[in-house]
């Protein structure tokens, strides 16, 4: 079928711009009218990303200048989000409005979960993107489920229920790769930025950067990025072999905004559940790659609505957690058995804090009495195993 030229403001990948005239059949006719009259009742999803980063619900770091990385900060990324939104309201013609929104949700996409543009001009935003779970579900070579902020989920809701684009749903991103680039850069234009560090790639790694300046531990982000080695996620910044060592798991505590006075928190995502009379157990994956258990009642189970795809947060005491050093010989009905080495000891007369880093790249908080540390000959740099029982792990949902 030939159309006049609305492709230069709606093209998807299979699309090709014809330019000709043409008697509108009645159909084809009714149709439009249709999406004009949708298109008039489309918003703009009213608490954006901005906004609600700034309210606190969605992370903005602040991204310093890194040795051979050129990347735009969080509010100039800001500021670009808001282009793509203030183009979309000001858009005149019903397809050019809708065309526009894809646009901004390709954007914010990569923006908030550093997607490949491939992997996210692929994505069937019907089916990949699991508003309930907080989900976002990559196929493909580097196939990967990552979690959404909690901030961004509510702003995907609002989105996604316009009835403007609900006969477009499962194709909103399928979009021409080149058309975007050009998006892209012409909203970096807008703004005064380099189009240079507007390009899907570059937001990719600024997102990237913006995570391991946050504290997030290396191997999360590798996952996080589907990359297929820690050396690429590495090269990002310029640290050295002990600013490495120093992440840890902070920042996973000031994403999830958990208050709780338990000194070890891991945030994962639930991949199995034993269910067995009153009790379940369940098996995390955490942000860290720590494979975590916990123990736990049928009914809170229920209550916390946990599923297998569902991100939980576990979190451990100190006291609870159990230090040996005889990781060779030892038997122990403890779930959850985790190698690594002190870093940090804090000694009084009675108690003793001890700190282990993670083979995993994250750290646990040990508390025990001083007599049983002097009695292990616990010191920083001492090789230990940490335990803590399935039963001691308590589930929330933040």
């Amino acid at each position: 079928m030939h159309c006049r030229n609305y492709n230069r403001e709606y093209p998807t990948r299979n699309t090709v711009t014809t330019c000709c005239s043409f008697v509108m059949p009645f159909p084809v006719f009714h149709f439009m009218i249709c999406i004009k009259i949708m298109a008039k009742t489309a918003r703009f999803p009213s608490s954006l990303p901005l906004a609600a980063a700034k309210a606190g619900a969605l992370p903005v770091s602040s991204l310093t200048s890194l040795p051979g990385i050129q990347h735009l900060s969080a509010p100039e990324l800001d500021k670009l989000e808001q282009a793509f939104k203030t183009r979309a309201e000001q858009a005149k013609r019903p397809e050019h409005k809708i065309s526009r929104l894809r646009l901004w949700l390709v954007f914010v996409l990569l923006r908030h979960t550093a997607l490949r543009l491939g992997e996210a001009l692929a994505l069937n935003d019907d089916t990949d993107i699991d508003l309930t779970g907080g989900i976002l579900h990559v196929r493909g070579q580097h196939a990967r489920a990552i979690p959404l902020t909690h901030g961004l989920l509510p702003v995907l809701r609002r989105f996604f229920s316009q009835a403007a684009l609900c006969s477009q749903r499962g194709t909103l991103c399928a979009l021409d790769p080149g058309f975007v680039r050009r998006n892209f850069y012409d909203r970096a234009r807008e703004c005064g930025l380099s189009p240079a560090l507007a390009s899907p790639k570059s937001i990719r790694q600024a997102r990237a950067v913006e995570l391991i300046e946050g504290g997030m531990p290396l191997p999360a982000v590798q996952n996080f990025l589907g990359q297929p080695s820690l050396k690429s996620t590495g090269e990002l910044l310029d640290y050295d072999e002990s600013d490495i060592k120093a992440i840890t798991s902070h920042y996973l505590r000031k994403e999830t905004k958990l208050k709780t006075s338990a000194r070890n928190v891991f945030p994962g995502i639930v991949h199995t559940i034993r269910q067995s009379g009153f009790m379940a157990e369940v098996g995390l994956k955490s942000f860290n790659s720590l494979e975590v258990v916990a123990v736990i009642t049928q009914e809170s189970l229920e209550n916390l609505q946990i599923a297998v795809g569902k991100t939980v947060i576990a979190t451990v005491k100190a006291p609870f957690v159990i230090i040996s050093r005889d990781e060779g010989s030892m038997k122990t009905c403890a779930r959850n058995k985790f190698s690594g080495v002190i870093s940090a000891l804090t000694r009084s007369e009675v108690l003793c804090e001890v700190v282990v880093d993670l083979r995993e790249g994250c750290q646990v908080c040990a508390l025990v009495t001083t007599t049983s540390a002097d009695e292990l000959d616990l010191a920083v740099h001492t090789p230990v195993t940490v335990l803590f029982k399935a039963f001691s792990v308590v589930l929330s949902v933040a």
